[in-house]
């Protein structure tokens, strides 16, 4: 039980003793009778009690947080306000006076519903199922959320070293009204980066770096620009994935009927596979920086010049390079430049 709820047990306990006691004291004086004029020990009674009773509904509709962000002149201050909770507390410092909640509208005309320290977060998890997000660069350390639209229904949490964006909407609710924008700081690194969008837009106006990139278009659109990934692994259904400028590990593309571009550096063993869809693969070092093995239906793989189609069995390209790039094409099409 938390100290607040105690409080208001020892309050009401002491209210009912206190209007027990004006009771008995009126009854007394009055000659048998109640009085409840202004000067009655028992109006007095009744007015301390409707006193404390307002301070109890005016605690109860604080915030009670022992830490969190505010927003001071524009910027995010990271407090401490201690095990009490207590906003009164919080304000009475020097400084401190004007702060803002984050449930206030108080960035650039948004919503901010996150702010904190990058170098507490080191993975990512980001599920906006319609909505969309756009990854832009802060301008100091910390990491900020903020989101204009239907910004209640988007949820911004962090813990273990990670941090949670989602949209809480279910089925028919989770529509393209909702606008995510994620504050990272220059060229900052995560260990694991998850972004999933149903039929939502994910775009990018920054630089990042992830040791694991996860990225499922089920029929949304995902753009990618300056992006540093150890392993890469995207998912497309019926979307789009469109990266540039891209320096991968390892990558592995799954694309069903939809369509990718990645245009970068790829250094290790890599996968293509595509369905129905189409994947055009710019590679900065060319594309006798790989060696090839080749399955392909009713599709048609283009590799430069080659050109390569209803195989019978795979087929092995040696260019003697220190990695294999395997493209599996069913009914689509892929082409390597």
């Amino acid at each position: 039980m938390n100290r607040l709820i105690k409080t208001i047990l020892c309050i009401t306990a002491a209210c009912v003793g206190i209007g027990c006691a004006a009771l008995v004291l009126s009854f007394a004086l009055g000659g048998g009778r109640l009085d409840f004029g202004s000067g009655n020990p028992l109006y007095l009674a009744k007015q301390k009690v409707g006193s404390i009773l307002s301070e109890i509904r005016d605690r109860m509709h604080r915030p009670d947080f022992s830490q969190a962000a505010v927003v001071e002149n524009d910027e995010c201050v990271i407090t401490d306000w201690g095990d009490s909770g207590d906003l009164a507390e919080a304000e009475a410092m020097e400084g401190y006076a004007e702060q803002e909640f984050l449930e206030e509208d108080s960035y650039e005309g948004d919503e901010l519903i996150y702010c904190g320290p990058a170098s507490q977060i080191k993975s990512l998890d980001i599920d906006l199922r319609y909505g969309s997000l756009e990854l832009l660069e802060s301008d100091d350390s910390n990491i900020r959320v903020s989101v204009s639209g239907q910004a209640h229904h988007i949820l911004a949490e962090s813990g273990n070293g990670g941090l949670t964006v989602n949209d809480s909407r279910k089925g028919s609710k989770s529509r393209d009204d909702a606008y995510v924008y994620l504050e990272i700081p220059e060229d900052m690194q995560f260990t694991t980066v998850t972004v999933c969008t149903d039929a939502g837009t994910v775009d990018t106006d920054c630089s990042f770096r992830a040791k694991q990139l996860t990225i499922t278009a089920n029929a949304g659109a995902v753009t990618l620009d300056e992006v540093k990934s150890d392993e890469f692994t995207a998912t497309i259904g019926a979307g789009t994935i469109d990266v540039s400028d891209a320096t991968f590990g390892r990558m592995d593309l799954e694309c069903g009927v939809g369509t990718a571009y990645i245009e970068g550096g790829i250094q290790q063993d890599s996968s293509i596979s595509c369905g129905m869809g189409t994947v055009e693969l710019e590679l900065e070092d060319g594309e006798d920086s790989f060696n090839y093995m080749i399955s392909c239906g009713m599709g048609c793989v283009d590799i430069g010049d080659n050109s390569y189609s209803a195989l019978s069995q795979k087929r092995r390209i040696d260019n003697g390079a220190s990695a294999t790039l395997s493209l599996d094409c069913g009914m689509g099409q892929i082409m390597v430049e």
